[in-house]
């Protein structure tokens, strides 16, 4: 089965002060996400989803669509607060979207094969793509197995403040035990600390593997998933801020023995838009690659 690439574009970025989705960084005018879906197109993928907010819609149609539509099937969904299983409303003061794992559910109904999963304003590289292509093809729809591209933590951080990542626990096997966010973390004197809880400051090695959220899934996962989320809703439709994310509904589902996820290590120098003053280094590292497409 060929892959669908999944892209989460439904945030606005609020560190970073904008739509950046569709800010043109590259030496072009290209997106970050050009490059991630070129990158796609080059591995094989035919059909791209975007999960968006409605109130992108258009400017999606405009920079990705009129760009892509007679190179690969798109469409689109919607992520929206009301977005939830029957007779199940949210408190009506939320203004919060409910995560990202939230976010991955939208594609339910559109997506019927293994499909990649990655963000919208982060640069993954073009082995990311090869990888989890290459792996996810030879999985079937009823499949409990995905994957991750892992990065080493030192090439994720960014110069101009604190980033969260998602910290991998792998075994023998280069199979994913563990997930878990950890915020704030930034280097600070050749160390890499996670200052989210600032009494007891946690230092990492610099080849710690990290997720950037580039995974790869079957629509059994899909399923899973929405058991997951079913149980979170219920527990939670009432609060203001709590998320449903990625992470933890992974690591349940491993510790259930519903999912095995192999991991993938890049080599890669991760770079994207965190906060406002990441904007000129990513411009000159996406000049710096030299890409043409």
């Amino acid at each position: 089965m060929i892959p669908t690439l999944v892209i989460l574009a439904a945030g606005l970025g609020s560190r970073y002060g904008s739509l950046k989705q569709i800010d043109k960084l590259g030496p072009n005018g290209e997106t970050i996400l050009d490059y991630s879906i070129n990158y796609a197109i080059q591995a094989g993928v035919k059909k791209i989803v975007f999960v968006i907010r409605k109130n992108i819609e258009s400017q999606l149609q405009e920079v990705f669509f009129d760009k892509y539509s007679k190179l690969v099937e798109l469409d689109y969904v919607f992520q929206e607060l009301d977005s939830l299983p029957q007779g199940i409303l949210p408190n009506p003061e939320r203004s919060k979207p409910w995560g990202t794992g939230h976010a991955i559910l939208m594609v339910q109904d559109k997506v019927k094969e293994p499909f990649i999963v990655i963000g919208c304003d982060d640069f993954y590289g073009r082995e990311a793509f090869i990888k989890s292509f290459e792996f996810l093809k030879t999985l079937s729809a009823t499949d409990v197995k995905g994957c991750l591209i892992g990065y080493y933590l030192k090439n994720t951080l960014s110069e101009y403040g604190f980033v969260s990542r998602g910290i991998c626990q792998i075994d023998e096997q280069q199979n994913l035990i563990h997930l878990g966010d950890k915020l704030k973390i930034k280097e600070v004197n050749g160390q890499i600390i996670s200052f989210e809880d600032e009494t007891k400051p946690l230092i990492f090695a610099s080849d710690t593997i990290a997720s950037m959220s580039f995974y790869g899934f079957t629509p059994q996962f899909l399923n899973d998933l929405e058991q997951e989320f079913l149980l979170f809703i219920k527990e939670y439709s009432n609060d203001l801020k709590k998320e449903f994310y990625i992470t933890n509904a992974m690591s349940n589902l491993i510790q259930k023995g519903k999912l095995q996820i192999r991991v993938y290590n890049s080599s890669a120098k991760w770079f994207g838009i965190t906060n406002p003053e990441d904007k000129t280094f990513v411009m000159q590292s996406l000049s710096e690659l030299n890409e043409v497409f």
